[in-house]
């Protein structure tokens, strides 16, 4: 009895092509600096801040919140014994404001990347 072939790895539809889902949303160090900055203000933010960050970096809602979830649980399972901040660092609620927001990702986009720093000096 023959069998049809199978078709090659590349040639069949990935789960999330079939389901009709984007790309990967691949952060860059950047995106990922800006984000652990708003972490450390807030573990949890509210929605307008997932809105307004998402807008910033030009993706989904969902992903930002998604970013956070799982950053979370990151700082849960590293840091579960450690004892919280004295300043309130990290608070669970959210504390950060839009204008807050953009004077972070400022810094992340006007300043130089810590590499050319030392490739200045000597």
């Amino acid at each position: 009895v023959a069998r049809p072939p199978i078709a090659a790895p590349h040639a069949r539809m990935t789960n999330a092509e079939s389901k009709g889902r984007n790309k990967r949303w691949r952060v860059t160090a950047q995106e990922t600096s800006f984000l652990e900055a708003v972490f450390m203000r807030t573990r949890k933010p509210s929605r307008a801040t997932i809105d307004h960050l998402a807008k910033s970096l030009n993706v989904r809602p969902r992903q930002v919140q998604v970013w956070f979830q799982n950053r979370r649980q990151r700082w849960r399972k590293e840091f579960s014994t450690a004892p919280t901040s004295p300043d309130g660092a990290g608070t669970d609620g959210d504390n950060v404001q839009p204008e807050s927001l953009d004077a972070i990702m400022r810094q992340f986009i006007d300043a130089p990347s810590r590499r050319d720093d030392g490739a200045d000096a000597g």
